[in-house]
């Protein structure tokens, strides 16, 4: 391409076109040397790297805030109110009933050794059947329920009034006497529809009696005086 070019003046032809030359391939050398390109500007992102756990947390939606939490503070003495423990359970205080579930008056009738007893209850008014048959189931449940009191005797009236409402008889003052002394008494008692028997009877024993109050309430030590 550089061979174009014509000068008119034969003597500056050589020198001019080695000149010319010089400077072609200088043009050449300075093209053809690599030359270092200007840097961009920085532009770099600073990359974080986090491991599972952590941006776990960070997808993590938000917690609900708490709810913050007094201190303890100390109430004055005279707002607190001790609280007194409960009572441990205490055993019931007193005579306890016992309640029959095995009856013998009946079986005491049925004994041929007893024929008189069941030919003279048969004698008897109806109200008084129910009496007797009561006072009869009251001695048999005093012997089996205390081997060491061999009851003899039974009154149902001795510190109360009986009270007699159909078939069931209660005698909340009565007493029963055994080895010659007596005892406070209380049962209730349901006769069978014929008083030959009984089917409900409870009864609870109280205390001696005084022998200074036998004789206000016709209890004796024998059987004088004794329906």
């Amino acid at each position: 391409m550089f061979h174009s070019f014509r000068f008119s003046d034969h003597h500056c032809a050589l020198p001019a076109s080695v000149a010319l030359h010089a400077g072609a391939f200088a043009l050449l050398l300075w093209l053809g040397m690599p030359r270092s390109l200007p840097e961009p500007p920085d532009s770099s992102i600073a990359v974080d790297i986090f491991s599972e756990s952590a941006f776990a947390a960070l997808i993590r939606p938000p917690s609900a805030p708490e709810t913050p939490v007094p201190a303890n503070r100390s109430l004055p003495a005279s707002s607190m109110r001790a609280v007194a423990p409960a009572p441990p359970d205490q055993a019931p205080s007193g005579p306890q009933a016992v309640h029959a579930t095995t009856f013998f008056a009946s079986g005491i009738l049925d004994d041929p050794a007893n024929r008189d007893i069941a030919e003279t209850m048969l004698l008897l008014a109806g109200d008084e059947q129910v009496i007797q048959i009561c006072n009869m189931e009251a001695l048999e449940q005093l012997r089996v329920a205390d081997a060491s009191k061999l009851p003899d005797a039974v009154v149902g009236y001795a510190y109360g009034d009986l009270v007699l409402a159909g078939n069931r008889l209660t005698a909340s003052g009565g007493a029963f006497r055994s080895a010659g002394q007596w005892f406070h008494l209380q049962y209730h008692c349901t006769a069978a529809a014929d008083a030959r028997g009984v089917s409900a009877f409870d009864f609870t024993v109280g205390d001696a009696i005084p022998e200074s109050e036998w004789e206000e309430h016709a209890l004796n030590g024998s059987d004088e005086g004794l329906d």
